[in-house]
């Protein structure tokens, strides 16, 4: 039951931002981004559609809360906090539609332009990392920390933690385009929550798959 319900919250999340991210097609200076990042959410909704029962749950607040914060942390650097007096109208005049939610997030203005050409590769070249992982993981996803089937192919036989990895670089390239304290702050904090995620994954990982020493052992690039 519970994860049943995790899937329905996750569906209607990732719907609604593919709803939202077709609404800004004409903000990208790079279309194949957009299509890029376009995939990822789809991807994000056919993965919790179709995925696995996990081996090992998510227990406790390292393997829950910490990787949903985590998750959320990117849509901090693209997107502009909700305007809390127009939340409160809203919600006081009943008016809580798909309408009225779309008009609390906002994107954040894009203030590096001299340094737009170099954003958009970072952001590009992290979300095909991204998007690759999550075609070659599938089924096996999840945000929140737990064991479903060890991968081992494709990506992950180069990259021990190829998802992480581009995650990093896209957010890299979405605090570049945006750059401002502020979004310099949440990066950095983004770096450091994920890799205590990561870290926790590899306890989990390690005590579910005997042999994932050894897969670890053969990646190029390793944590």
């Amino acid at each position: 039951m519970k994860q049943k319900l995790i899937r329905l919250i996750a569906v209607c999340g990732f719907s609604f931002l593919t709803y939202k991210h077709c609404s800004h097609y004409q903000i990208y200076f790079w279309k194949s981004l957009w299509l890029m990042e376009g995939l990822l959410y789809f991807g994000f909704i056919l993965a919790y559609l179709f995925r696995k029962d996990p081996v090992s749950e998510a227990k406790g607040v390292k393997e829950i809360l910490l990787p949903l914060l985590c998750g959320v942390f990117p849509f901090f650097l693209m997107y502009d906090l909700p305007d809390y007096k127009l939340a409160v109208q809203i919600i006081e005049q009943g008016n809580f539609n798909l309408s009225s939610l779309n008009s609390l997030i906002k994107y954040s203005p894009i203030v590096g332009e001299g340094l737009r050409i170099y954003a958009w590769f970072f952001l590009f070249i992290g979300t095909c990392i991204t998007v690759t992982a999550l075609y070659t993981l599938r089924s096996s996803f999840s945000i929140m920390t737990e064991a479903r089937v060890l991968v081992t192919k494709g990506i992950y036989s180069y990259i021990q933690h190829p998802m992480y990895l581009g995650e990093y670089i896209a957010a890299f390239g979405s605090a570049l385009l945006r750059s401002s304290p502020e979004k310099w702050l949440i990066y950095f904090l983004f770096v450091i929550l994920q890799w205590i995620r990561l870290k926790n994954e590899e306890k989990k990982l390690k005590k579910s798959f005997k042999k994932y020493e050894e897969y670890k052992s053969k990646c190029l690039i390793r944590f």
